[in-house]
């Protein structure tokens, strides 16, 4: 517990961490994706719907970007489409798709309160906000705490640069101590080049394993509510209660 009591930021990952992001999931949300553009592509500017999707992901641009830009439209309106879609059916089939998780939201919520928080994943942000959305944590993962497929140069979390722009963020720059940065991840490589950056890290998901078997491995939890349960109770019992509830800090948010 002294340990997570110094730890000040939060890298989160999403994949396997706070959700299993399955292939079928991710694939409905592209099909949304794409379902809306062509129920808003009303002049037929874009030919080939599915390739430019696919080129839009090749060349790292959002394809919620590239398309609104394509068809002149704001990406709130297009993402409105996508979210109904969502939740009604594709092609007149049903989909799996997130569902709310009231008490992860409950636990990041409160623990915003002490800790600034981004996200580092190898999703698109496109999905990474949805799956905020739905979950209702997009006001506190707003889009400039996201690094996301398209915005850091990285084939795996398993190079120092691609921390570095979440790091940014979080106030921390080339040089500073940052063990006091907690790298929550499910992959052990990503977490040994977290270490060897100074990062303190969280293994999700795995079975427990011996300090000596650990490795580049500072905590390991089956489930990140408790981690976060965890730093909280940590923080708050080395922090000066300064008479608000962490709902002050956290204003829930469930539609776009």
């Amino acid at each position: 517990m002294k340990k997570l009591a110094k730890i000040d930021a939060v890298i989160l990952d999403i994949q396997n961490t706070q959700y299993k992001v399955t292939d079928h999931i991710k694939r409905h949300f592209d099909m949304a994706v794409i379902s809306a553009v062509k129920e808003k592509d009303h002049d037929d500017k874009i030919a080939n719907v599915l390739s430019a999707h696919a080129a839009f992901n090749a060349q790292r641009i959002s394809p919620v970007r590239g398309f609104s830009e394509a068809l002149s439209i704001s990406e709130y309106s297009l993402q409105k489409t996508i979210h109904r879609n969502l939740h009604d059916k594709i092609y007149g089939y049903p989909i799996q798709h997130i569902k709310h998780d009231s008490k992860l939201c409950a636990a990041t919520g409160r623990l915003t309160k002490y800790v600034k928080i981004a996200t580092l994943t190898t999703l698109d942000a496109d999905f990474a906000q949805d799956f905020y959305r739905v979950s209702g944590l997009r006001n506190i993962h707003k889009r400039e705490s996201i690094f996301a497929h398209e915005d850091v140069d990285f084939a795996h979390k398993t190079a120092a640069e691609a921390y570095w722009p979440a790091l940014n963020y979080l106030g921390y720059k080339q040089g500073d101590d940052l063990s006091a940065v907690l790298v929550v991840d499910d992959n052990r490589e990503a977490l040994s080049c977290a270490k060897d950056l100074g990062m303190t890290t969280v293994c999700i998901g795995d079975a427990n394993l011996s300090p000596l078997q650990n490795g580049p491995i500072d905590f390991e939890y089956q489930n990140i509510k408790v981690l976060m349960n965890e730093l909280y109770n940590a923080k708050r019992e080395v922090t000066p209660n300064d008479g608000r509830k962490w709902t002050d800090y956290y204003i829930p948010s469930y539609t776009v």
